[in-house]
């Protein structure tokens, strides 16, 4: 019954997290629009502030000394963006174009791995959180240098007003309020929770807070997916699974991470790196993300899912 409750009150709270997140969003994107930004960047940038769920989770975990459900919640971030997500939105909108350079992704693919082998050890200094957060500032510039060609030039098109753009950033700022808020009360209520149940933290974070803190990005897709922005799903995802790792590198940086390495792990970070390696192959082949690749993300997660819940449970 208690588990019940928690689970219920957890999932509300979630929810409100995501309509939180979701008004931070739509403003970012307005802003975006109105300064003629291109989709792929606008998607990037949408990808960092869809991480404000992330980020004030990560905050209040430190604070609260639990640090593990958030470095959970943010390494089990890229197997719930880049399989779940990316792959239902697939079989959603049946493809998405890519450039097919692989050059232009592989980098952020690389990135996206660095937190797994920094923890090998079982904890990651403030030399290797230093060097995510300026590996994140390379592969931006990185993934600016690739795509500059296709920013809006067209300077005639953008109309800013500063009142307009004022009021954006006033609510923007109130959404990222509620966040915090909203993020406390998540933090306080699992933290009464764990003293119930002898569930790994990171555990915690890699199978439930992972999909409750990317509400923000499953709205994301669902809304592109409806009016036929299928390349924005692509670009935000890699813009919040980039800011992941930076958050990492700052979380650890202010208070570095420990952790126990052991079989479930090991089982997390092998199927990372398979996802990586599959998204890497399908955003190369034929231009374009199919529906059969999105199954096949999809599937992934589910034999993840099912795998770090055999495993996890038991040790």
């Amino acid at each position: 019954m208690v588990v019940s409750a928690f689970i219920i009150a957890l999932f509300f709270l979630f929810y409100l997290l995501g309509k939180s997140a979701d008004v931070v969003v739509k403003r970012v994107r307005i802003i975006s629009e109105r300064l003629g930004i291109h989709v792929f960047f606008m998607g990037i940038i949408l990808g960092l502030f869809t991480t404000l769920p992330e980020i004030t989770i990560a905050v209040n975990s430190l604070i609260n000394n639990i640090p593990d459900i958030s470095l959970g919640n943010l390494m089990g971030g890229f197997i719930v963006l880049l399989g779940l997500i990316l792959g239902t939105s697939l079989i959603a909108s049946r493809r998405v174009h890519t450039d097919g350079n692989l050059m232009h992704f592989a980098p952020m693919l690389c990135y996206f791995f660095l937190p797994f082998l920094f923890l090998t050890d079982g904890e990651m200094s403030r030399i290797e959180s230093f060097v995510l957060v300026v590996a994140y500032f390379v592969v931006l510039v990185h993934v600016y240098r690739s795509y500059k060609n296709d920013i809006t030039k067209d300077k005639q098109i953008v109309k800013i007003r500063t009142a307009t753009i004022l009021k954006d950033i006033f609510i923007i700022f109130f959404g990222i309020v509620s966040l915090a808020l909203l993020s406390t009360g998540i933090i306080r209520l699992t933290e009464g929770f764990l003293l119930e149940v002898h569930v790994s933290q990171f555990l915690i974070g890699v199978l439930l807070f992972s999909v409750g803190t990317n509400l923000p990005e499953i709205i994301v897709a669902f809304r592109a997916w409806q009016k036929s922005m299928k390349e924005l799903t692509l670009s935000n995802l890699a813009g919040s699974a980039l800011a992941d790792p930076l958050v990492i590198g700052i979380m650890s940086f202010i208070q570095p991470y420990h952790l126990q390495v052991n079989a479930v792990y090991y089982i997390f970070m092998a199927f990372n790196a398979l996802l990586f390696i599959l998204v890497g192959i399908f955003y190369k082949t034929g231009k374009v993300l199919s529906r059969k690749e999105g199954i096949a993300l999809l599937a992934m997660y589910g034999i993840f899912l099912s795998a770090e819940l055999a495993f996890g449970l038991k040790i």
